[in-house]
């Protein structure tokens, strides 16, 4: 079958959220979570689907600062690096039909540091973290723009998750990706969507986080063709919070709002 690898690299990624960090499709205490196809954007879903017989793969690493959750309660300085997470994802991504493709995402953390463990959550071992597989059917739309709906599922694989619990059910998504052209090399995309957690019982009753319920999830991206060096420029928010309203302070406490930029260079 042909082949597209695609590399990124992101250059700044940007996180303000409250102590529960819930990431919009991933292991909840991963945040970056690029998609299987090589498509248009990084981690934000297009309405493109990849042609029949088509294969990407992706490899994407990256490295984030002030990641993990903390308890504490005191405002944290955003300049001083309590900790720093890097994590590696390798995707693979198939075109089926012309408006059908498939894909699997496989995360994992390969390097971990904490310098100020007070009342700081963390990963005990680095490895990987989930296995991500996911369905994109496109409903209607050409070169310049489309929509098109998106499945995926999270099948944890860390051990002791607070954020899923104990015995907690596999994470289903689903997901309407728009897209839209609007001048020569500028593209817009937007994903609304929802989360259907089952969570299990806490790991741990003294805990501070709690199993996460069901989510509303968006993102929003632009990128911009830079000709010269064939190279994309991409700009990225994504966020979600609780579906279930409960009181103001949970509801901060279980959203996360993030933003991306970086560059994306396909070698086909």
């Amino acid at each position: 079958m042909p082949s597209r690898p695609s590399f990124a690299a992101v250059l700044l990624a940007a996180a303000a959220s409250g102590t529960a960090r819930a990431n919009v499709v991933g292991a909840d205490a991963q945040n970056f979570n690029a998609t299987t196809d090589g498509l248009d954007f990084v981690t934000v879903q297009s309405s493109e689907t990849l042609k029949p017989g088509v294969m990407n793969f992706g490899l994407f690493l990256n490295h984030a600062v002030n990641a993990l959750p903390r308890f504490d309660g005191a405002a944290a300085s955003r300049t001083k690096v309590r900790d720093e997470l890097t994590g590696l994802d390798l995707n693979l991504g198939l075109g089926l039909t012309d408006n059908l493709d498939v894909g699997l995402s496989a995360p994992s953390i390969v390097y971990e540091r904490v310098y100020d463990a007070k009342n700081s959550g963390r990963f005990n071992a680095r490895g990987n973290t989930e296995l991500r597989p996911n369905a994109k059917l496109r409903l209607f739309g050409d070169a310049s723009h489309g929509m098109a709906l998106v499945g995926s599922a999270n099948f944890n694989r860390v051990k002791n998750n607070p954020y899923t619990g104990r015995g907690g059910k596999p994470i289903l998504n689903l997901e309407l990706a728009g897209d839209m052209t609007l001048a020569p090399g500028l593209a817009v995309g937007l994903n609304t969507g929802y989360r259907w957690r089952t969570p299990g019982v806490p790991v741990d009753a003294a805990s501070p986080i709690q199993p996460l319920d069901d989510q509303v999830i968006a993102s929003a991206a632009a990128s911009y063709l830079l000709t010269a060096i064939d190279t994309k420029l991409i700009a990225e928010l994504f966020g979600s919070r609780p579906a279930k309203r409960e009181d103001d302070a949970s509801n901060r406490r279980h959203s996360s709002g993030e933003g991306l930029l970086g560059l994306k260079h396909d070698v086909t």
